[in-house]
Order: C-alpha cells, then sequence, then structure tokens
C-alpha cells in the first residue's frame, strides 16, 4: 500500500531537534513515543552510508533485540523492484514498455477480455491497466485457499488469468492504484523467459546488488521463530506462518523483506541511475523512465514505474519515494537526485502510526543532511 504526498512537504520545519541528538538517541525515542516494538534507519550517498541505527525488539513481550541486519518487510517497496526487473529484461531485448497482455499471455489465458487486450506492460507498472484498486471479494478469499495446496506461481496465474477475464475495473489510463496490476505484470515476465518472478529478481538483480540479506514473504520462520523480526498489528505480535504476509502470489506487488542496509544499496543503485557502470547493468535512459512520471501533475506529483515523482524544496527538484505495508509492517524509502541523497526507515509494525513514526525519523534526515533547504 501507499500513502503518495503525506510527508516531508513541511514537516522537517516542524520538528524541534536538538543538535546533540544521535541517529540512535532519535530513533529509540520515535518508537518510544509512537509504541512501536522495533525501528530502523539508514542514510546514503552514492556509494556512502552517512549513517544507520536500530533500536527495540524483534516481537511484543520477548527481549529479542533488533540488530542491523535483521530484516524487515517491505510491501509495495517491492514494486520499483519489479519495475526495475522489467527494465533489465527490456534491455536484455527479452520484452519491451509496449508490449501488450494478448500479446504475452494470449496463449496461456483464454477469453481475456477485450478491453484488457492492449493493455500494455508500462500501463500495468504505471497502474493505468484497468487492474482493480482492492480484491477483498471471493476471488481475493480463493487465492487465500489456494495458498495452502498451489505454489505462488500457479497462483498469479490462476488469480490473474481470472481478473483478465472480467471487464476492468475501470477505463484503462486511469490512475488507480493496483497490486493485481503488479501480478499481471510479474506474470506477463514469467511467461517470457519461463522463471518465475522471485528466481529472476534474485538472479538479476538481488544478487547483482550484493543483497545478501533480502528474502521473500515473512522474515522470521518457523524453525527459527525469533531470528528475525515479526511483523505486529496494534501491538500485537503475528507469529511465522501464512497470516504473517499476503499470499506469495502477490509477491511482484509487495512480499521483499530487505535488512536496511540492503534497502540502501537498492537505493543508491537508482541514485546513481546508470552513471558507473556495473551489474546490474541499466543505461541512464532506463532509469530515467523508471523514474519519470508521464502523468505529473504540478503541485500533485506522478507515479512513474514504482516510483511516486513528487517536488519538494528540501530535494532541490523531484523527488521519488514510495511507502510500503502489508499492515503488519511499514517502510519508507526516499531518492533526491540533485541532492544525490536517499534515506529509509523501516518498522515492524503496521498499525499505531507507523506512518508517522517513519516521517518523523525522514524528517529529522532532512533537516539534517538536506542542503539548500
Amino acid at each position: 500500500m501507499i500513502r503518495p504526498c503525506i510527508t516531508l512537504a513541511f514537516a522537517w520545519f516542524s520538528i524541534c531537534l536538538a543538535t546533540a541528538e544521535t541517529l540512535e538517541e532519535m530513533l529509540a525515542r520515535v518508537n518510544r513515543n509512537y509504541q512501536l516494538p522495533g525501528m530502523a534507519a539508514i542514510a546514503f550517498r552514492g556509494d556512502e552510508v552517512l549513517e544507520q541505527a536500530c533500536t527495540g525488539i524483534r516481537c511484543q513481550g520477548k527481549t529479542d533485540a533488533i540488530t542491523r541486519d535483521d530484516r524487515f518487510h517491505l510491501g509495495s517497496l517491492t514494486k520499483s523492484m519489479t519495475s526495475s526487473l522489467a527494465a533489465l529484461l527490456i534491455e536484455e531485448k527479452r520484452m519491451a514498455w509496449d508490449d501488450t497482455v494478448e500479446k504475452l499471455l494470449g496463449k496461456k489465458i483464454p477469453a481475456i477480455h477485450k478491453d484488457y487486450r492492449t493493455v500494455t506492460l508500462r500501463q500495468l507498472c504505471e497502474h493505468r491497466g484497468g487492474m482493480p484498486a482492492h480484491s477483498n471479494d471471493s476471488l481475493w478469499k480463493e487465492l487465500w485457499r489456494r495458498s495452502l495446496t498451489h505454489d505462488a506461481a500457479q497462483n498469479r496465474l490462476w488469480y490473474v488469468g481470472e481478473l483478465l477475464k472480467r471487464p476492468p475495473a475501470q477505463p484503462v489510463g486511469t490512475f488507480v492504484y493496483s497490486n493485481s496490476g503488479y501480478m499481471a505484470a510479474g506474470l506477463m515476465m514469467e511467461t517470457v523467459t519461463g522463471e518465475t518472478w522471485d528466481v529472476m529478481l534474485q538472479k538479476k538483480l538481488l544478487e547483482p546488488l550484493g543483497m545478501t540479506h533480502t528474502g521473500f514473504g515473512p522474515a522470521a520462520t518457523a524453525d527459527a521463530p525469533l531470528s528475525q523480526p515479526w511483523p505486529h498489528t496494534d501491538g500485537n505480535p503475528i507469529a511465522p506462518g501464512l497470516s504473517a504476509d499476503n499470499p506469495a502470489a502477490l509477491g511482484p506487488a509487495g512480499t521483499v523483506h530487505a535488512s536496511i542496509g540492503d534497502l540502501a544499496r537498492y537505493g543508491q543503485w537508482h541514485l546513481r541511475a546508470g552513471e558507473k557502470k556495473e551489474v546490474p547493468a541499466l543505461p541512464p535512459a532506463s532509469f530515467a523512465l523508471l523514474h519519470q512520471s508521464r502523468h505529473f501533475l504540478r503541485g500533485q506529483g506522478g507515479y512513474a514505474l514504482g516510483w511516486n515523482e513528487v517536488a519538494r524544496p528540501w530535494a532541490r527538484g523531484n523527488a521519488w519515494m514510495h511507502t510500503g505495508t502489508n499492515t503488519m509492517n511499514y517502510a519508507v524509502i526516499w531518492l533526491a537526485p540533485q541532492q544525490n541523497l536517499g534515506f529509509a526507515v523501516v518498522t515492524n509494525e503496521g498499525q499505531r502510526n507507523a506512518g508517522k513514526a517513519t516521517d518523523d525519523v525522514c524528517a529529522w534526515f532532512v533537516k539534517k543532511y538536506a542542503s539548500g533547504k
């Protein structure tokens, strides 16, 4: 999920900070004020980590402390990773942004509704492909049931196929934030390559970036339950298992978890935007397409490809950001290319004003590191 334009328009000047307060002290204060179990935060420029810290506990009622390498669920921050994966496949000439649903999925999914047939990969990743915003219906409930007996890729094919047989939920071209659209985009990539979305993402993006503390689904597992943070809802911990995340079929829309350091590596790759020869390799033009909305409205921002593009004075222009939550965790990342600055904040609580808490931490980073505010 996403809160497109809440933060940092004015928050940075509304917080009075003691100059002697360290990141560790500030993070502990915010975590305590909002009664969260734990948090982690990081600020970075280019190849440099400016500072990072963590605070709190992995599970309410336990004493296991959060560590710097702990993995937090990123929710919809996954969407920009899926769009980045698409860009890598496009660079390999495996597919194109204007490839249509009919072209890539027509053989797998019979009876695609006529209004979906010309929807493109790019439209799906821009949330303009006509796919529904919410799926709290019988189809979504059946997807949960199928998660007990079918793997993620099988369920993704089934679920997207059922949606594409129906008329679009709104006119194609209309912006409606849709997890289903990203599931369809992931399925298009799977059809082209013959590999599952998670295998591709691991091989083409996560491993080359050295994101060794990154994975999929709940960070904690049943065989090592307190080795990683548990998700929480209003202070109530959710034990490892199916209920600790959305169905795995949702993967391309939001099931990645990562350490705060790995998230920074990913953010730095986007900040460099192809200016260095590195793996995974994308030219600057590909990054520009990922970052720049075709439907940018002055004062309101726009949605590019997995990134919100929003104007912020402290960023000296447009910033790229996204929030993510599976309702049991919360994450946010900001990139300010004109400042060569980025920061990210994560918490293992999805309610209890988790978004406001991460806003406060981001505001602290802006006040400290954004010059020319």
